[in-house]
């Protein structure tokens, strides 16, 4: 891209991309998930909060959700959403300055600089495998009906044939949930997203310096419904239970109308979010 105006490490920053930004990110991203690559897919410089909100509404980014795309354009698909429902939040609430230059691109998943700050940014999924298996088998097969979700637990594990059986048609059958076990599940699910990451910044860290933050972003996509009120809730009992983030720095869960936000001294905070998307699909 073009040299612009100097970044806080010397170099040359990028100069704002063109008015069809949108048609030039789709069109890296589709690019570059067509290829085994680690180059960056795209730079984007907000140079104010309004600035920020258009063109993330201009995306219109929906959130991920099954699995009918290949596992690497499902990746950069739910670390899109995720970056639009991040920033669009942080910014509604003053948490961003300006200009603030985003990188997409595969390791780490997102560079955001700031007024000198430079945070590196990890995207993760939180999702029962089983669940996502059984769902591709229902699409596989024109299936619409619905599934009972208390036959997906964080540590039971379906046989073949059960899944068979609940893509092939409704059933009733499930042991159902005993009071607290749907939030269990959540936040159980939550940890162990969380937990392989940290295990892999722990072993990348030696070579990580040159960030000043690392930050956990985590896509809700688990099969258990509770309201925000009760995922807040079991969020912060984890924390007061000893859990620590580290070595992340903070950690957010991302859920349809709120974004929780853990920090590195056990407190936790919620923001109401909004919703940008314009009528466009990805």
């Amino acid at each position: 891209m073009v040299s612009g105006s100097p970044t806080c490490d010397g170099g040359q920053r990028p100069k704002k991309i063109s008015r069809n930004w949108v048609q030039e990110y789709l069109t890296e991203r589709r690019k570059f998930v067509s290829q085994d690559s680690t180059t960056k897919i795209i730079e984007i410089e907000f140079t104010s909060r309004a600035e920020l909100l258009e063109k993330l509404s201009e995306l219109a980014v929906a959130p991920p959700s099954g699995d009918r795309r290949s596992s690497r354009e499902r990746k950069h698909r739910a670390e899109t959403w995720a970056m639009s429902k991040l920033l669009s939040t942080l910014a509604l609430n003053n948490e961003i300055s300006y200009p603030c230059l985003i990188t997409h691109q595969d390791c780490p998943d997102f560079v955001v600089e700031m007024k000198c700050a430079k945070i590196v940014i990890e995207v993760t999924e939180a999702v029962n495998r089983d669940y996502m298996h059984v769902q591709s088998m229902k699409r596989k097969r024109g299936a619409s009906h619905p599934i009972e979700m208390s036959n997906f637990r964080y540590n039971g594990e379906l046989h073949q044939n059960r899944k068979d059986v609940l893509a092939e048609g409704p059933t009733k059958a499930g042991a159902g949930w005993t009071r607290g076990q749907k939030e269990e599940e959540f936040v159980a699910g939550i940890r162990r997203s969380a937990d392989t990451k940290k295990e892999k910044l722990r072993r990348a860290l030696p070579g990580t310096g040159k960030f000043d933050k690392h930050v956990l972003v985590i896509c809700n996509n688990l099969p258990q419904v509770i309201d925000d009120d009760a995922k807040e809730s079991v969020l912060r009992g984890l924390l007061d239970r000893g859990w620590s983030i580290a070595p992340f720095d903070e950690i957010f869960v991302l859920s349809d109308r709120s974004v929780f936000r853990m920090k590195m001294d056990g407190s936790l905070a919620r923001y109401e979010t909004r919703d940008l998307r314009s009528g466009q699909g990805l």
